[in-house]
C-alpha cells in the first residue's frame, strides 16, 4: 500500500472510531447532560406541585371542611412560590445633571407563583429587604464578619400588597419600591434583595433572593 492510501485507510478508520462515540449525532456526555436537565425540571416541578398541594391542605384543615369536592380543591391555584424578578434594582435617577447625594429608590418587583410556575395574585404580608453587599477584596478585618449592610427594608400589609399590584409590556407582579441612599447604590458592587411572603389564605411562608450588580 503507498503511502496515501496509507494516510487515507488511517483517515478513515479514524473517523469511524470518532463516530462510534456518538449515538444519534450526539455524544454520551450531551446525552447525559441533556437527561440531567430534564431530571432537574421534572424535580423542581414536583416540588412545586408538593408546595401547592401541602397550601391546599393547610386551606381545608383551616376551614374545617367547608364540603370542597377533591377536584374543585386540586383545580384551586394556590401560591406555591414567590421569585424576585430580574428587572428588580436601582431605579435611574431623573435628574440632569444626576445628582449623586440624592435619595434613590430600589425597584423589588416581586412575583408569587402557582404549582406550575404561573403567576398568581396572593394575600397576605409581604416584607422586602435591601442590603449592599461587602466587597471582598476591601480586606478590613470585619469584611468577612458582616458580608451585607441593611440598606432598606419594607412590609407591606395584605391590602397595601394589592395596590402595589401591576401588570404591563415588561410582565406582572407586586412591586415594592425601597428609598435608599445615592451613595449606596453606587458601582461597582452588588446588592442583596431578599423577599418573605406569609400567605393570609393558607397560611404558608415563603422566600426568595436575588443578587444584582450595580452598573
Amino acid at each position: 500500500m503507498s503511502f496515501p492510501l496509507f494516510r487515507l485507510a488511517a483517515l478513515v478508520t479514524l473517523s469511524v472510531v470518532v463516530t462510534g462515540c456518538r449515538t444519534g449525532g450526539e455524544s454520551s456526555g450531551d446525552v447525559l447532560r441533556k437527561q440531567n436537565l430534564e431530571l432537574q425540571s421534572q424535580v423542581a416541578q414536583l416540588q412545586k406541585d408538593a408546595s401547592e398541594l401541602r397550601a391546599k391542605l393547610a386551606e381545608l384543615v383551616g376551614a374545617g371542611g367547608t364540603g370542597k369536592s377533591p377536584e374543585i380543591a386540586e383545580a384551586t391555584p394556590r401560591v406555591a412560590s414567590i421569585e424576585i424578578d430580574f428587572l428588580s434594582g436601582p431605579t435611574a435617577d431623573a435628574s440632569t445633571p444626576p445628582q449623586s447625594d440624592r435619595n434613590r429608590t430600589v425597584a423589588v418587583y416581586i412575583k408569587p407563583l402557582d404549582g406550575r410556575g404561573r403567576f398568581i395574585q396572593a394575600t397576605g404580608k409581604l416584607t422586602v429587604e435591601v442590603s449592599r453587599l461587602a466587597s471582598l477584596n476591601q480586606g478590613g478585618p470585619g469584611a468577612t464578619d458582616t458580608p451585607a449592610r441593611l440598606l432598606g427594608s419594607r412590609t407591606l400589609e395584605p391590602l397595601q400588597l394589592r395596590d402595589a399590584y401591576r401588570a404591563g409590556f415588561t410582565g406582572t407582579y407586586y412591586v415594592v419600591d425601597i428609598p435608599v441612599q445615592a451613595s449606596d447604590v453606587q458601582p461597582p458592587g452588588q446588592l442583596l434583595l431578599r423577599a418573605q411572603f406569609a400567605d393570609a389564605i393558607t397560611g404558608a411562608s415563603f422566600e426568595a433572593s436575588r443578587l444584582v450588580g450595580l452598573r
